[in-house]
């Protein structure tokens, strides 16, 4: 989230799609305080922000779909407030991840 973003006007649109990798109880404090920080410096910008997806590899790491669903609430309740920017819930399903279930496919990234 260190893009230079002074340049960019409301004309733009940035787009913000992250995985699963910081949405670990010990992380999510950390990364909200990043993305309420981007948000305030791309005020001058249109900013969709994506939900983190589920995973489906739940048996490495048992726990992560239920840090996933905690994390996206705090999501919402830290988005809210900005009117440049627009939180969107991620649906997936099975058949939009790869064989190793923890990646989006092609069909997913669509």
């Amino acid at each position: 989230m260190g893009m230079y973003t002074g340049e960019l006007t409301r004309a733009d649109t940035v787009i913000v799609f992250g995985g699963t990798n910081d949405t670990e109880k010990s992380k999510q404090c950390s990364n909200l305080t990043l993305t309420v920080n981007f948000r305030e410096n791309t005020q001058n910008t249109n900013v969709i922000l994506m939900e983190v997806p589920v995973r489906y590899d739940t048996e490495v790491r048992p726990l992560i779909s239920e840090q996933i669903v905690s994390y996206n609430r705090k999501l919402h309740k830290v988005t809210k407030k900005y009117k440049h920017v627009k939180l969107v819930r991620v649906t997936t399903s099975r058949n939009h991840f790869t064989t190793h279930d923890l990646h989006l496919n092609y069909t997913g990234k669509e």
